[in-house]
Order: C-alpha cells, then structure tokens, then sequence
C-alpha cells in the first residue's frame, strides 16, 4: 500500500503524470536533472508489476494525482476503459487539478485538507495536536470518504472506481459511441446518460434498476446529500448551484474557474509592475545585506533565524536564473517552462529539504507559519531601516503587497467554490455511468467496476 505525500507534475494532456522525487543526497543535487527526480504513471506501474501481491492498493496526496488511477484503469483500442482488479487506490484530486497540503503549516488551523484528514482518519489521532479524536478506519475506503467528506479546500478527492466511471461518462456522452452489447442503441445509450446525469430519471428508478449494485448507488445519494448539506453550511452562496443538474452545475463550475484566472492575471499585473520589481529588488538586497551582517555573528542558534537564513540564501542563489525565466517567458520561449521546473527542483530540495532535515528540523516550519509572514517581517524590517524617500517607496510596496493579498484570498475562495462544484458533479456524473452500463448489461465493464470496489474495500 504506498502513500504518497509529494509534490505532483502533470504531463502535457494528463496520460503520464508524475511525482516529484525529495533526494536528501546533497551531491547529486549539484547537477541533478529534474526529469530524472520525477516518477511518472508508468514508471510506477512498472515498478509494481514486479510486487507479488494480490491487491496493490495506493493513496495519493500531491498535486494532479489522480492521473495515477491510469495504474489500474486504461482505454483499448476499440475505445472502450477496463481496469486491473487488482490495483485501486484514492487520490487528493483529480488528473487535471492541483492539491492542496503542500505547506509548512502544519502547526494549526491552516493545515487543512485531504492530507490532513486522510491521516487522521487512518490513525484516529489529530496530526496537530497528537491526541485521540477517534478509531482508525478499518479500511482505506473509510478513511477516503471521511475525509472527502469534510475536506473544504480544493481538493476533489477520488477513487479508482470514480476515475473508472468518470472515463466511461465521457464515452457514453459521444456522439459517435457504439456499445459493444445489443441491450441499448449508441444513440439511447447517450441518451439515457444524459437523462440520468441531469435529473431527468428519478432516483427510485436507478435504484430499481441498480440490481447487485443497489448498496452503491445508495451510498453514493447518501454521500451526495451529506456533501451539499457540509458545503451549504459552509459556503451558503454555493446554495443554489448545487440543485443545479449536471449540464449547469458544469457551467457553474466553468464559470468559478474563469473568475479564479481572471483573479489570477490580475494578481500577476500586481506583483510584476516595475514599480514593484524595483522595489522588490532594493528589499531584497538590504535584507540580504542584513542577513550577511548577522552572519558574521555565527548562524542563528534559533530555529526561525536559520530557516529565514536559509531562504535568504536560496532565493539570493536564484533570483538572476529568475530574471532569466521571465524574459524566456516574456519571449514566448518553450525553454521557459524546463527552467520553472529546474527552478523549483533546485530551491525546494537543495535548501528547504536539507534545513528541515537539520536539528530542530520541524521548528523553522513552525515557528516561521509561512513565507508570507517572513516576507512581512523583511517589508518591516528594511521599513524601519530605511531613508525617507525609500521609506515612502517600501510603503508603497507594502500597500501593493496587501492587495496582492487580498486578491491572493479572493483565488482561493474561487477556487475552493469550484471544487466543491465539480465534487457534487462527479457524483452526478458516475451514477449516471454506472446505471447505463447496467442498462446496456455490459458485463466486462460491470466486472471491472465492482472489481475495483472489491479492492478498495480491502480491510488494513
């Protein structure tokens, strides 16, 4: 059962995803290539393949996980998915989304989401605090839903059996699709999902039909109807969108995305005038001089002083390859990209990774909550510090970074309203798969639905 707590990569149409691999060898990080530190779909199904086990059962927190459900489910060559019953697992999100839970803050309220919640559901114990809150699940199943269940964040969390049904309602809607049974016709088969999908048959009539799968499908109404009450109560605006059926709940969904991008842009016209580059710059170098100044003292003995040497470190080593990539940016340049990726590769393992792993190594995480409040210390700092007339230009700077801010809040509540749209979605969605695979009797696709169930039921 590997569980996997890393950063994730999406692949350019989502078919090969892959985990960034955390090295702590310090010298095969001078001249590491990043497209050798990364585990792709298939270099992970391979490695499987050669673990005699009857069930190989995975759970995935990083970004763009659930492209890692291809470990099971795949597409043959007259278009129709089937899956390996014997390899499942639970994702973070989906193939095409990113995650949260990658941050330092896992010293109270801010450390939330599927990651958190996963864990404690398997262990019973609050990952903060350390105390009891409960039993362990006694199956990876139990503690994905538990957790998908009060997860709020942007997670959409995902099993096989979801990522399986979810393959086959983008079948079933196509136009051109020819089922591989005489039960129904292409034409009706579309038809009945699209029927299904957006309220238009009504639940007892799935359910008379439902047969061996009835228990499922009552589960998933159940799940359905706990998940609108949770977001209703938490995002009450949400109200509405979510009796919406599928056709417009995707709309909804698209909608929130767009307004999330639009924030996006406006938060990178923001953070990119040249107003704020040049006073970043001037910043940066008084606070690196400071750091220098206080290095001639000896490192910092407590923990927040060396992580936030640390950082100064990494970020002064990588501002010039910085510069570079957003010129390659500015160009249109595909080279832009590769040097993001190095670019990130070289400051989170080469720095962050080997001071986490010194003394105290939790400590700098948790004294320091977040690079944000470092950022407001150094604004504070070199403030205080400065002449006149760059004092009223750090001021300046200071107004710009909390709108920044606040337009970096409005994107994650954009965000988080998506996710939890596209959840009630995929619900929607996979029951109406699974009764048109019912009605057309398609054993082979049936088998391989509840083999997947039958997996991830596995007992821990």
């Amino acid at each position: 059962m590997p569980h996997l707590d890393e950063n994730g990569t999406p692949d350019q149409n989502y078919s090969n995803n892959c985990i960034n691999l955390w090295s702590m060898n310090t010298e095969s990080l001078e001249n590491a290539d990043f497209s050798k530190a990364c585990l792709s779909v298939r270099d992970l199904k391979q490695s499987l393949a050669s673990i005699h086990s009857d069930k190989k059962i995975f759970a995935m927190t990083q970004c763009y996980s659930g492209g890692f459900h291809q470990l099971s489910v795949e597409r043959d060559d007259d278009g129709y998915y089937f899956a390996n019953p014997n390899v499942c697992g639970f994702s973070a999100t989906t193939e095409d989304e990113t995650a949260s839970g990658c941050t330092p803050n896992v010293d109270g309220p801010h450390y939330q989401g599927y990651e958190r919640y996963l864990a404690e559901a398997l262990t019973g114990i609050d990952v903060v605090t350390g105390k009891k809150i409960g039993e362990p699940a006694k199956t990876l199943s139990e503690a994905h839903y538990h957790a998908a269940a009060i997860d709020q964040t942007n997670d959409v969390p995902l099993s096989t059996s979801d990522y399986f049904l979810r393959k086959w309602a983008s079948t079933l809607e196509n136009d051109f699709f020819v089922p591989r049974t005489d039960e129904l016709s292409g034409m009706a088969a579309s038809l009945g999902f699209e029927l299904a999908a957006n309220d238009g048959i009504s639940k007892g009539t799935i359910l008379k039909a439902a047969n061996k799968f009835r228990p499922w499908f009552e589960f998933q109404y159940k799940r359905m109807d706990d998940l609108k009450s949770f977001i209703k109560k938490h995002s009450p605006q949400l109200a509405e969108q979510l009796e919406l059926p599928a056709s417009e709940l995707e709309e909804a969904a698209v909608d929130l995305k767009n307004e999330k991008n639009d924030c996006e842009q406006e938060l990178e016209l923001t953070s990119n005038s040249d107003q704020y580059n040049e006073t970043d710059k001037l910043i940066q170098d008084q606070w690196y001089e400071h750091q220098m100044e206080l290095l001639k003292h000896g490192v910092p003995q407590n923990a927040e002083g060396r992580y936030q040497l640390m950082l100064t470190l990494a970020w002064e080593a990588h501002r010039s390859k910085f510069k570079e990539y957003k010129e390659l940016k500015k160009q249109g340049s595909e080279l832009a990209a590769q040097l993001l990726k190095n670019l990130q590769f070289e400051f989170y393992e080469k720095y962050l990774i080997q001071a986490s792993c010194q003394k105290d190594s939790t400590q700098p995480l948790v004294a320091s909550h977040s690079m944000r409040k470092m950022e407001k210390d150094k604004i504070a700092f070199v403030k205080s510090q400065a002449p006149l007339p760059f004092a009223a230009k750090v001021a300046e700077f200071e107004a710009l970074n909390q709108q920044a801010e606040q337009i970096a809040e409005q994107t994650v509540e954009f965000e988080r309203e998506y996710a939890n749209l596209r959840r009630i979605l995929i619900i929607k969605r996979t029951i109406a798969a699974a009764f048109v695979l019912i009605l057309m009797d398609d054993q082979k696709a049936l088998s391989d639905f509840q083999g997947l169930l039958d997996c991830e039921a596995n007992a821990l």
